[in-house]
């Protein structure tokens, strides 16, 4: 596994993997960990919509700074 890193391949899609688990953090924090919807579709519509408003608040945040 240490070798494995060594590889400048293998560090990026790490780094990919942290950007996204702090992402993942944020909207459970901010938005709530639990799905209201049932069907799969509507989860995922639910999904998106939560992204939208984090990706909001992120930029209202900006702004007043």
């Amino acid at each position: 596994m240490a070798r494995r890193f060594k590889r400048k391949a293998d560090q990026q899609q790490y780094r990919h993997r942290c950007q996204s688990e702090t992402v993942n953090s944020m909207l459970k924090r901010n938005l709530g960990a639990a799905l209201r919807a049932r069907k799969p579709e509507n989860r995922k519509a639910e999904m998106l919509l939560r992204v939208l408003t984090h990706n909001i608040m992120l930029l209202c945040d900006e702004l007043e700074d």
